[in-house]
């Protein structure tokens, strides 16, 4: 069978942002069910997020995040906080971490 080509750019996306070959076909799979589950990630400002800077300078920060994994009725199935500057790579491997978490969770990953 052959890996139908936006399948292999997702995967070589998640290679290249670190993850070892089973996460990024882990990360794969999650990224494709949660679009079919008609699950979205909801970026919010996260206030408290601030008291978890350790020892990062706030001087330096500019945002600091949460994400929220819902699904299609707006349910939170998973959460993440104090999410410092991402930038567009790191939302989407952060999105698809907290898909592969709920389906990890589902069993069905």
């Amino acid at each position: 069978m052959k890996v139908k080509p936006y399948l292999k750019d997702i995967y070589q996306f998640f290679r290249k942002q670190g993850a070892k070959p089973e996460r990024a076909l882990d990360l794969t799979r999650a990224e494709l069910l949660s679009q079919h589950e008609g699950w979205q990630v909801i970026w919010e400002d996260d206030p408290n997020g601030w008291n978890y800077l350790g020892e990062i300078d706030p001087e330096t920060v500019k945002e600091v995040l949460s994400a929220r994994l819902v699904d299609a009725d707006g349910v939170t199935l998973q959460s993440l906080a104090a999410i410092i500057d991402p930038d567009g790579k790191y939302e989407c491997v952060v999105e698809a971490e907290l898909a592969a978490e709920e389906l990890e969770e589902m069993g069905l990953l």
